[in-house]
């Protein structure tokens, strides 16, 4: 019996996944590109978490319009966040992939025993240097980043855990890299949908990106958002500034003149009341210059849109109500968004660039286990081989008797030797 080779296949690994599908479309890209991926689905167990109420809904929702291959089978297990602790068991995962703030909430339903990898989106694992993969080039970012909230004692937990080399940190500086902004090109790369249909990503989930970027381009973080603790890192780029600094690169590229029009008093004025209603909602105070970032970006806005950036009710436009129900900013400004496609400046894919570099790593390190594994079972056979492997037993009996018949033979001819010499 060839133990490794037939009877005992790999025992399936499991990936835990910690994501919070919503008010980005990146989350949903990147579940909908691994549960497409027939060779992920066939070989992995999937434990997906997802953080935010009513987040599970949004991304079952996604699933019904956008079939997966293998996102709604027994190969996968969904959680939500509250749901965690009332599971009799920890999840034990063999693999983890953080793409969501927050993971320190869920700490005590996890038990790292197996765990040989962690793909994280954000710039913490920078602060813990032994835990970073050492084969993995890390690109280096200074900021903060949106999946740092909550997060840092899942590292102090590794860390004292001694999973050292096990993190591979793909950091905003990385995704920033213009093969890892969603656009065309990425939209088309042969190297995450060679097997979709035309080869490219789904052509409405492509209009969705769009949308999605457009309105978080257009529209500030309520004030009284769920996650208005992040707005601010949003607005002001020597925090982060991730939707200043996608406005200021539209802007600059269809202002050819770099002129732009004076502020209207109604702008102005909703400026401030933004301002005000994010210190009083948040745990603030803001830095000073966010208010004048956040001017400067509602001009150039004003700029793209080809109108102030307020809605009817003379309030700053946000990406949605105080109740997190989304707007739809491209209906309403429909030329604008038309001509937003053309410029073709999208923000960075995070979470599909973090799913897939982490993924290809993993699948790599597997089929690295399988192929010593078979290594030694063919070095086993080529041994075994040589005295006939299954009947080994009985070919060294018939070798020893054939050894006894030789040596009788000898003696018996060293008899009949010495017996003509006496004669003589």
């Amino acid at each position: 019996m060839d133990f490794f080779r037939k009877d005992t296949p790999l025992k399936k690994e499991t990936v835990f996944i910690w994501t919070d599908p919503g008010a980005d479309i990146d989350d949903e890209v990147a579940l909908f590109w691994l549960f497409n991926e027939e060779t992920y689905c066939d070989k992995y167990i999937y434990e997906v978490a997802i953080g935010g109420a009513g987040k599970l809904d949004a991304w079952k929702e996604f699933q019904k319009k956008f079939p997966t291959k293998c996102g709604s089978n027994n190969a996968v297990t969904y959680h939500e966040k509250d749901s965690l602790d009332k599971i009799s068991r920890k999840i034990t995962p063999d693999y983890m992939i953080v793409l969501a703030p927050g993971i320190d909430k869920i700490l005590n339903s996890l038990d790292f025993t197996n765990l040989k990898l962690v793909g994280y989106q954000g710039s913490l694992p920078q602060m813990h240097p032994k835990l970073l993969h050492p084969d993995y080039t890390l690109i280096n970012d200074e900021n903060g980043a949106f999946n740092d909230r909550d997060s840092r004692n899942f590292f102090i937990r590794l860390n004292n855990e001694e999973k050292e080399g096990t993190v591979i940190c793909v950091t905003t500086e990385e995704c920033k890299k213009q093969e890892n902004l969603f656009g065309k090109e990425l939209f088309k790369n042969n190297q995450y949908w060679s097997s979709h249909t035309n080869r490219e990503l789904d052509k409405n989930i492509q209009e969705i990106v769009f949308e999605t970027v457009f309105k978080n381009m257009v529209g500030r973080m309520h004030p009284k958002h769920t996650y208005n603790k992040f707005a601010e890192t949003l607005i002001n780029p020597e925090i982060k500034g991730a939707n200043y600094n996608l406005v200021k690169d539209i802007y600059d590229k269809i202002n050819n003149n770099g002129t732009h029009t004076a502020m209207s008093d109604t702008l102005r004025k909703a400026i401030d009341d933004y301002i005000k209603d994010l210190n009083d909602n948040t745990e603030g105070p803001l830095k000073e210059n966010t208010h004048l970032y956040l001017m400067e970006m509602s001009i150039y806005i004003g700029e793209i849109i080809g109108k102030d950036p307020v809605d009817d009710n003379g309030k700053l436009l946000t990406s949605s109500d105080e109740n997190n129900n989304v707007i739809n900013l491209h209906k309403k400004y429909n030329d604008a968004y038309n001509n937003f496609k053309n410029v073709g400046i999208l923000s960075p894919a995070f979470d599909l660039v973090t799913m897939k570099k982490t993924m290809d790593i993993i699948n790599s390190s597997q089929q690295e286990v399988s192929s010593n594994l078979l290594s030694r079972s063919d070095s086993r056979s080529r041994s075994r081989s040589r005295f006939g492997g299954k009947n080994f037993k009985k070919q060294k009996k018939s070798q020893r008797r054939k050894k006894s018949k030789i040596k009788k033979k000898v003696s018996a001819m060293k008899k009949v030797s010495a017996r003509k010499s006496l004669k003589y």
